[in-house]
């Protein structure tokens, strides 16, 4: 799982928790999570700048994520 920054700030990481399964594609995650994965062979990185749109929108993610946020992943 990547280590997710909104504002510069973290606000979910992987680390000391271990790995994220998920399926990817089906509208498990948000949607640049499935378009950005699909596009990456197995084992590289990569960082992924996905417009609000394509993350939690209008909405945000209350707490965490504000409204119209772009995410870096």
């Amino acid at each position: 799982m990547p280590h997710k920054k909104g504002s510069e700030t973290p606000f979910d990481t992987s680390v000391g928790r271990g790995e994220f399964d998920t399926k990817i594609g089906i509208g498990r995650v948000i949607r640049g999570w499935d378009e950005g994965i699909v596009t990456m062979s197995l084992g590289e990185k990569a960082t992924l700048v996905i417009s609000s749109d394509y993350a939690y929108g209008s909405r945000g993610f209350p707490q965490l994520i504000p409204p119209n946020a772009t995410l870096v992943l």
